[in-house]
């Protein structure tokens, strides 16, 4: 019962998150930041896993696949914020 309990309580704070991000555009502009940031920590260690052995492939890889997705969050957010 308490994991169903977790499950409510977190799916009212990111409903109540999501409300916040469409009122406010520094909220959302915070919130993508901070899923931006989640994300390329999980690619890092996502491709640490993957390229065990070859360390130095697995650098230019996760290098370039980072920076390919930074690339393509900062553009759509300087899209989204021109649109304004």
């Amino acid at each position: 019962m308490t994991n169903f309990f977790f499950r409510i309580l977190t799916s009212i704070a990111l409903i109540f998150l999501l409300y916040l991000s469409l009122q406010n555009s520094i909220v959302l502009f915070i919130v993508l930041l901070l899923l931006n940031f989640f994300t390329m920590i999980e690619f890092s260690f996502l491709f640490k896993n993957i390229f065990k052995k070859k360390k130095v492939v697995s650098l230019y890889i996760n290098c370039f696949i980072l920076y390919l997705y930074n690339s393509i969050f900062i553009g759509s957010l300087v899209l989204f914020d021109a649109s304004k």
